[in-house]
């Protein structure tokens, strides 16, 4: 390694000299102080050696006053690298140009990234920000992040806190909402369990109230499933009905898809075009030629150097498998799409698939049974109440 460094900073080249007496000129070499190194010889008038870059035109001149043909076969080290540098300005001017560009954009802020919670609208934040001159394009410098905090805070009541960062060339500007004490609802009020949604009753616990379903009996939405009264007969009263109604239910989501003619499979071949865009105007840093004749195009439009990448495709004959696959796809995120508005009280007991292919197309149909509490409380309107309480006091009289 340290051999390599070393003759990176003092630059090598290597040459082939042609006379009638080559071992008098390298010994001529040798007297006058230039350093020779992997002497070769390929005939009796041909040698070949490495020299330090330094001595080069000095050797040249005593070739010249020897009639000695030199010629050079290869440099390296820094020498090789200066000379090839001289012969590509245009391209070391592009790459400091690049960079200048790298560096002159990012000085600007590109993406507002606005996070906030349940009342205040990201949309609101934005609209204050433009209106103070806050928006993409804008000037690092010009930006005064404790100023801007205090003008969200002052903007909006139900803002309590608000914090703005520059990370990189994106603002980010995170809000947290004030509170409102949570309403305390009244637990003494009576009340039935009415079924939320249809179902098929399997088991009913009952802490209070009077249970007035059965298992496998069917109920739909709105039906009373335990009534908000306890007693005999002769002296019943209203109370907050509680418990547990769990029933089977059934959850459907179908889907009609057609099938494709062709498959389209990407080869793996792709390439990547970069541009940076200035008032709606493209200005490619990298500009291939498409020789792909079926391709897939994808843009990237985040950050300064957007992308646009091209993926190879190539067409074939759409199968019975493909079709299997397909409709097996599709089924999963049917179910998938039922599956997320699941919370955890929610246990699945079955689920049926079912594909029906047409001419050109599939009926799919995913079918989900599952248990759960379908109870949910209902206040007893206060009208019937009273009206029950009068009714009781008269036939007391």
């Amino acid at each position: 390694m340290k051999e390599v460094i070393w003759k990176m900073n003092r630059g090598k080249i290597k040459l082939e000299i042609v006379c009638i007496s080559p071992e008098n000129f390298l010994n001529l070499l040798w007297r006058e102080g230039v350093f020779i190194e992997d002497v070769k010889k390929h005939s009796i008038a041909s040698y070949s050696f490495k020299i330090n870059a330094k001595d080069f035109n000095y050797l040249k001149q005593l070739s010249e006053e020897n009639k000695v043909r030199i010629k050079v076969i290869k440099s390296f080290g820094l020498f090789n690298l200066i000379g090839k540098i001289k012969k590509r300005k245009a391209f070391v001017l592009g790459i400091f140009l690049f960079l200048f560009i790298i560096y002159y954009f990012s000085q600007f802020i590109w993406l507002i990234d606005i996070n906030t919670e349940n009342n205040v609208s990201p949309y609101e934040i934005r609209t204050k920000l433009n209106e103070v001159g806050v928006k993409p394009g804008i000037r690092k410098k010009d930006l005064n992040i404790f100023n801007l905090e205090n003008i969200i805070l002052n903007s909006n009541k139900s803002v309590v806190w608000t914090r703005v960062r520059i990370e990189g060339t994106k603002l980010k500007v995170e809000i947290s909402e004030r509170q409102n004490p949570p309403k305390i609802k009244e637990d003494n009020i009576p009340c039935d369990i009415v079924a939320k949604k249809d179902g098929v009753i399997q088991r009913v616990y009952t802490k209070s109230g009077t249970a007035i379903v059965e298992e496998g009996q069917v109920v739909k939405k709105g039906d009373i499933l335990v009534k908000g009264e306890q007693g005999k007969e002769d002296s019943k009263y209203e109370v907050k009905a509680e418990g547990d109604v769990i029933a089977k239910t059934f959850y459907e989501n179908t889907k009609k898809i057609k099938i494709p003619i062709v498959k389209r499979t990407r080869t793996g071949k792709t390439f990547t075009n970069r541009y940076i865009k200035i008032k709606n105007k493209k200005i490619y840093i990298k500009n291939d030629l498409n020789k792909f004749k079926k391709y897939d195009k994808i843009e990237d439009n985040n950050g300064i150097i957007k992308k646009e990448v091209y993926y190879e495709v190539e067409e074939t004959k759409f199968t019975r498998q493909d079709e299997k696959k397909m409709v097996s796809e599709e089924l999963i995120k049917l179910y998938s799409d039922i599956r997320i508005n699941f919370n955890n009280d929610i246990k699945v007991i079955q689920k049926i698939d079912d594909s029906n292919r047409e001419s050109d197309y599939y009926d799919l149909r995913v079918l989900v049974i599952a248990e759960e509490d379908i109870g949910e409380d209902k206040a007893i309107e206060r009208e019937k109440i009273e009206e029950k309480n009068h009714e009781e006091i008269e036939n007391q009289n």
